[in-house]
């Protein structure tokens, strides 16, 4: 018999050269493993997700109780704490924000790079970009989210604490994962100790060994009003769609101006003694 082939493709990531021949149509390719894999049924008989191991496009992860022993579910507890983790070499390994218009402006302004979902074409993939609440996806006003993460701080009832996480460098020193997990940990167990961050008013730091930042160093204090001002500049340059309450605006504003650089005053020059001339008459 003879069969005619009136198209091919290439699927190119399966390494299959596919042929089409008469009506036939093809339909979407399938995950190498099932999604069957991924559901439970619980002590209730109901199904469940088991999502340990399944990432969503942009890189991102849901654990389940399912995958280890030693997880549990949360649900009907209160969150007490929300870390915006970002890379930002002028903060140190964590800061605590204390403010709560400008805890959700530092999440509206958060600094990371992207994830190999998020490429973008041409852009370095290294380039440190501002991607609002780490949500790349979002398909409603940016000041939805900002709205409901203030009045998540502010809510007495809930007191939720607002912590930024720096999970790159801080100056030229890496901050590692073991920092980062000892930090959290501290958190957690309620031993770690805040003391103020340089002049801001709202700002608290953990001293961690090797991770001190110094605001006698002129260069350091240049660059930390930098990047404040950055993020003013993002929120304030946001379209009409996106744009954020004037608070978000003045909580980021102030945080700026709240970094004053003094430059060291330069030696004045030595003054020159002026030479006197001679009164004398020459003597014949």
């Amino acid at each position: 018999f003879t069969i005619t082939v009136r198209n091919v493709s290439l699927s190119n990531g399966a390494g299959f050269v596919v042929a089409y021949t008469g009506d036939i149509m093809t339909m979407p390719g399938l995950p190498k493993k099932p999604a069957a894999d991924s559901i439970d049924v619980n002590d209730e008989g109901k199904i469940v997700p088991v999502t340990q191991d399944i990432l969503n496009g942009n890189g991102r992860t849901v654990k389940s109780k399912f995958a280890a022993m030693n997880r549990e579910y949360k649900f009907d507890k209160s969150t007490d704490a929300i870390f915006w983790i970002m890379k930002d070499a002028t903060l140190p390994p964590v800061v605590k924000v204390n403010d709560p218009a400008l805890a959700s402006a530092m999440g509206a302004t958060l600094a990371t790079k992207r994830s190999t979902a998020e490429y973008v074409p041409g852009e370095d993939p290294n380039k440190l970009v501002i991607v609002p609440y780490a949500n790349p996806f979002r398909l409603y006003p940016l000041a939805r989210d900002f709205e409901s993460f203030k009045a998540l701080f502010e809510n007495k009832n809930f007191n939720v604490d607002c912590y930024i996480i720096n999970t790159g460098f801080f100056g030229d020193k890496k901050v590692t994962p073991a920092v980062t997990l000892g930090l959290i940990e501290d958190i957690v167990n309620e031993k770690a100790k805040f003391v103020k961050f340089g002049p801001f008013s709202s700002l608290e730091y953990l001293p961690i060994e090797g991770f001190e930042p110094n605001f006698k160093d002129v260069a350091y204090c240049k660059d930390v009003k930098a990047r404040m001002e950055d993020r003013y500049k993002f929120v304030k340059d946001l379209d009409e769609y996106n744009a954020l309450p004037k608070e978000a605006l003045d909580a980021l504003k102030k945080v700026g101006s709240e970094m004053k650089i003094s430059e060291p005053k330069k030696a004045a020059p030595a003054k020159k003694a002026a030479s006197k001339k001679s009164t004398k008459k020459p003597t014949k």
